[in-house]
C-alpha cells in the first residue's frame, strides 16, 4: 500500500536525514548521561507533536513518506527508551504504542521487533519476567530472518527474561542462539539502529540472566567483555559495573562486591538513570547487613551521594 500523499509542507529526504540526525543526538546524550531531564523529553515530545505531526500531514512520494515514518518512528522510540529509563513507565508505554504504528506504516518490521524488545526489557525492570517473555518471543517471530546482529539483540532480551523467570534451560539456549549470531554479525550490515550492539551489551545480558539463575560463577566469566562497552556508553558501563558488584555480593565475595561498589561509585556519578538507581539499590540491599564494616558502610555512604533521575 503506497502512503505518498499531498499535503501543505513539501517533505524530501534531506528533511528526513535530519530527523534521523536529531534522533542519534538525542541517543547519545542518553547513552552518555542517562535519560536526562524531564525538560529535554518534554522537548522531544513538543518536537513530535509540533513538526513531526506537520511533516507526516506534508507532501511526499511513497519512498520518502516511508522513510519519514521510520524516522518518526526511531524518534518515538527514543523517546519512549529516555522515558523509561526514566521511570516514567506509563510515558513510554504511549510512546512506544505510537512508535510501533509508525514503523508498521513503514513497513519496517525489524524496528518493530526492536521496539517490541524494548518492551520486553522494560518488563524486566518491573520483574514481569512472563510478559517480557513472551514480548521478546513475538520480537523474534516478527524479526523472522533478519540480519544477524539484530537477532543477536533479540535473543539476549531473552535470555534476560528466561533468567529471571528461572527457566534455565530457555535462557541457555537464546544466549547461545545470540553468540552465535553475534559472532556472524560483521557479515551482513544490521540497520543502524542495531549498531551499538557489541560484544559488551551481550556480556552484559549473560551476566545478568545467569546472575539471576544464582549461576555466580559462570555469570562472572562475562564480566571483562561486559565492562568494555564504546566510550560513549558510559551508562552501560554503569550498569554492568553494578551488576558485577552485585553478582559478587550474592556470591558472597564481599570483598569484591566493595571494590566494584567503588568503582560504580565513580561512573555512576553523572549519570541520571532510574536503572541504574534500581541496581544500586539492589546492591546496597544485598551489602546493607553488613553495613557494620568499615568498607561495607564506606560504600553504601558513597552509594547514597549518587544523582537520582530527573
Amino acid at each position: 500500500m503506497t502512503v505518498s500523499r499531498s499535503g501543505r509542507q513539501q517533505v524530501t529526504s534531506t528533511d528526513v536525514q535530519s530527523l534521523y540526525a536529531l534522533a542519534d543526538h538525542f541517543t547519545d546524550l542518553d547513552r552518555r548521561h542517562g535519560s536526562g531531564s524531564r525538560r529535554t523529553r518534554s522537548l522531544m515530545a513538543d518536537f513530535l507533536v509540533r513538526q513531526v505531526t506537520l511533516m507526516l500531514h506534508g507532501t511526499y512520494t511513497d519512498a520518502v513518506g516511508r522513510d519519514l515514518m521510520r524516522a518518526a518512528a526511531t524518534l518515538c522510540g527514543q523517546l519512549a527508551f529516555m522515558s523509561y529509563d526514566a521511570g516514567d513507565h506509563a510515558t513510554a508505554q504511549q510512546h512506544v504504542t505510537v512508535a510501533l504504528r509508525l514503523a508498521k506504516a513503514a513497513d519496517d518490521r525489524l524496528y518493530g521487533a526492536h521496539l517490541l524488545a524494548n518492551l520486553a526489557t522494560q518488563a524486566v525492570h518491573l520483574g514481569h519476567s512472563r510478559d517480557a517473555a513472551r514480548l521478546a518471543e513475538a520480537a523474534i517471530d516478527g524479526a523472522g530472518r533478519a540480519p544477524a546482529a539484530v537477532l543477536a539483540r533479540l535473543h539476549a532480551t531473552a535470555a534476560t527474561a528466561y533468567g529471571q523467570s528461572g527457566e534455565r534451560r530457555g535462557c541457555q539456549l537464546a544466549l547461545a542462539r545470540a553468540e552465535r549470531a553475534l559472532d556472524r554479525a560483521d557479515a551482513v550490515p544490521g540497520p543502524r539502529w542495531v549498531t551499538y550492539f557489541s560484544p559488551a551489551h551481550l556480556a552484559g545480558a549473560a551476566l545478568r540472566c545467569l546472575g539471576d539463575l544464582q549461576l555466580y560463577s559462570q555469570a562472572l566469566d562475562h564480566a571483562t567483555v561486559a565492562l568494555t562497552p564504546a566510550s560513549e556508553n558510559t551508562r552501560t558501563r554503569a550498569l554492568h559495573t553494578a551488576l558485577v558488584a552485585v553478582t559478587h555480593a550474592r556470591a558472597g565475595d564481599t570483598d569484591a562486591a566493595c571494590e566494584w561498589g567503588r568503582k560504580l561509585a565513580r561512573h555512576a556519578s553523572g549519570i541520571h538513570s532510574a536503572r541504574v538507581q534500581q541496581r544500586v539499590r539492589e546492591l546496597t540491599s544485598t551489602l546493607s547487613p553488613q553495613q557494620a564494616s568499615p568498607q561495607v558502610n564506606e560504600v553504601l555512604h558513597s552509594l547514597a551521594t549518587l544523582p537520582t533521575a530527573a
